[in-house]
């Protein structure tokens, strides 16, 4: 059984293994708060299953960084759902590198338009 990230703090999340992180369950990737959020590293950010990536709710992709936006890789990020695209800031959109923009489906790119 996965254990609960309810007591961790940003620290705590920053001194996790990237194997931990990979090794979250999507429900407890869900339910961490916006900020828990600001303690993952770019690395650990990395290692993140396109499954676990595809879990952040469109307020914690808000509250991330344009460092921890970029070490999500492209299959990665073509897991964000319209309504997650939606929700990145203009900061957050310029982050993207070209990978991540070329990954990009026609529906997300219709809904970073709509901005």
């Amino acid at each position: 059984m996965p254990y609960s990230l309810a007591t961790f703090d940003a620290a705590d999340i920053s001194r996790m293994s990237s194997k931990a992180v990979g090794g979250l369950a999507s429900r407890q990737i869900t339910g961490l708060l916006p900020e828990q959020m600001a303690g993952f590293t770019p690395v650990q950010i990395a290692a993140l299953q396109p499954a676990q990536v595809g879990a952040l709710t469109p307020s914690q992709y808000a509250t991330l960084s344009a460092d921890q936006i970029k070490a999500i890789g492209s299959l990665q990020f073509s897991a964000l759902t319209p309504d997650t695209m939606a929700t990145l800031s203009p900061d957050q959109v310029s982050a993207l590198s070209r990978g991540q923009a070329k990954s990009l489906t026609t529906t997300q790119i219709a809904s970073l338009s709509a901005q």
